[in-house]
């Protein structure tokens, strides 16, 4: 009877710990920390390693790769003003940018080329 008691705690304890662990993202950001920016930049196609989509920001030219960019804002050309934070303990093989997670998004709408 006691080993059946014991058993049974054994497979509750480990049950939770794996449920603990599909809860949590498969990379760390830190809701609290200084690392929160905002910045306006152009999203683009990167062809590299089956492809994907970063954004280069429009005053410095800087690269970042974000996690979670909607399906919607994969889109090159278009920009966009993000409030992100930088993504850490996360490495990948694109090896362009600095990871971010986005926490807003806005697209800035084309700037009119046309005179009158």
């Amino acid at each position: 009877m006691m080993i059946k008691k014991i058993f049974t705690i054994i497979i509750i304890i480990s049950l939770s710990l794996g449920l603990n662990t599909l809860a949590k993202p498969e990379y760390a950001i830190d809701l609290e920390s200084p690392d929160e920016f905002t910045l306006i930049g152009k999203v683009i196609y990167i062809p590299l390693e089956g492809g994907f989509y970063g954004i280069e920001e429009r005053a410095t030219g800087n690269k970042y790769l974000p996690l979670n960019l909607p399906e919607a804002f994969q889109q090159t050309g278009i920009e966009v003003q993000i409030q992100a934070k930088k993504v850490k303990d996360i490495s990948g093989i694109a090896m362009w940018g600095k990871y971010i997670h986005i926490q807003t998004l806005e697209l800035i709408p084309p700037r009119s080329t046309q005179t009158q």
